[in-house]
């Protein structure tokens, strides 16, 4: 199990983070993941109250992974990964259900699974939060001289806006504006640059680019091979 030393962001633990899950792709432990989201969300926080708001359902989408997995281990189910979570699921016919369609899914209200809300849906969409971060600090990253908004709205724009209603989209954006400068937000996740130096700080960036994109192709790819992919 991956240790979580403080409940904060910080790059040297998330990197180390990112590389253990590069390290156990085909059998991600679950309780790693989502601490792993978990220290994505810390860093979201440091952009501002209303975008920590925006993102609050990761930590919610995590928990409903650690609930199915509970749920099949009383049913006598061995599902220590995410992967064999989400073949069982898959298995049992959940894939698809968001604890809304499932009636139409063909479990009515006789059902145990009534109300299930499934891992494939909830992984999928904290992997739509991993590509969102994974645009994000590449933006930052490819071009050192753009503003830490502009980064983070092309990200948006990119990555989430086709998700969300006009009207939920002009919200965001407007939310854009409060971000904290480039040089607020990366003096933030380096302890006012007691860590590390400007230089030192983007080499890590670039580690985390690279671990955020194996770890996204992973559960892209797990996913469509399995039919149960709707970021299209």
């Amino acid at each position: 199990k991956m240790e979580v030393k403080e409940d904060k962001f910080n790059v040297f633990e998330t990197l180390d983070m990112s590389k253990a899950i590069v390290e156990s792709l085909g059998e991600l432990d679950i309780d790693n993941f989502n601490n792993y989201m978990h220290k994505y969300v810390q860093m979201l926080k440091t952009f501002g109250k209303l975008i920590e708001i925006g993102f609050s359902d990761i930590d919610v989408k995590c928990k409903i992974l650690k609930e199915n997995q509970a749920k099949l281990a009383e049913k006598g189910e061995k599902v220590e990964t995410l992967e064999q979570l989400l073949e069982t699921e898959i298995k049992l016919g959940l894939g698809n259900v968001n604890g809304s369609n499932n009636k139409k899914k063909g479990f009515d209200k006789t059902s145990e699974y009534y109300t299930h809300i499934g891992s494939c849906r909830s992984t999928e969409r904290l992997l739509r939060f991993m590509l969102l971060l994974l645009r994000i600090i590449q933006n930052m990253e490819s071009n050192r001289e753009e503003s830490f908004s502009v980064c983070v709205r092309n990200a948006y724009d990119k990555e989430l806006s086709r998700y969300h209603s006009f009207f939920l989209r002009n919200t965001v954006k407007g939310i854009f504006y409060l971000l904290p400068s480039r040089e607020t937000f990366l003096a933030n996740i380096t302890n006012e640059w007691k860590d590390c130096t400007e230089e030192e700080l983007y080499e890590m960036i670039k580690e985390l680019i690279v671990n955020l994109e194996q770890a996204t192709d992973y559960v892209t790819k797990f996913l469509k091979d399995r039919d149960h992919f709707e970021l299209e």
